[in-house]
């Protein structure tokens, strides 16, 4: 998918081809353009990876409803915390089709049965979870805030913000 970011911005990049390669016009700017649009996907990938990895789900319904958004949080924790889930899903669909040979003769059929399997499966656990959540009673109206704890780590991370913003307004 990244890929296709890459080929697009190269053979569409709106500027003047600079040579070509196997009768393609190719720009610096459309491959300038491509590589840090993939390398953007990439950083906004692995960062929400991340977050969902590490996110406490009752850390962040906390943090929602002491704004006042009771229930919010808790939807945003657990969607968060399915997308690890999801991930593993549809590379496990992934390859069971691979294997079966599905995406060589009919790979938009293919497709669409992987689409079908991931769709399936983030229901089914989707489900479970709100099963879950009302075998333990969860209301949002009865939830409660969780207090906010700031260590010595999060002064660290908050004065390198306050620099690094700092330094993108004097370069600008």
């Amino acid at each position: 998918m990244l890929g296709v970011l890459l080929v697009i911005s190269i053979l569409f990049g709106g500027s003047e081809p600079d040579l070509e390669v196997w009768g393609i016009p190719i720009s610096t700017e459309g491959v300038t353009a491509g590589v840090q649009m993939t390398l953007r996907a990439i950083v906004i990938l692995l960062a929400a990876d991340g977050l969902a990895t590490s996110m406490d789900i009752t850390e962040v319904a906390g943090l929602f409803e002491r704004v006042g958004l009771q229930g919010l949080g808790f939807s945003l924790g657990v969607a968060a915390n399915l997308l690890p889930n999801l991930r593993q899903s549809s590379t496990n669909a992934w390859h069971s089709l691979r294997m079966r040979g599905g995406m060589r003769a009919q790979w938009w059929r293919g497709l669409q049965l992987l689409l079908l399997t991931v769709l399936t499966n983030a229901l089914r656990r989707s489900e479970d979870i709100v099963l879950a959540a009302e075998a333990r009673a969860f209301r949002p109206d009865r939830s409660r805030a969780i207090p906010i704890r700031i260590g010595r780590l999060d002064w660290w991370l908050i004065l390198a913000g306050l620099l690094s913003t700092l330094t993108m307004l004097l370069l600008l």
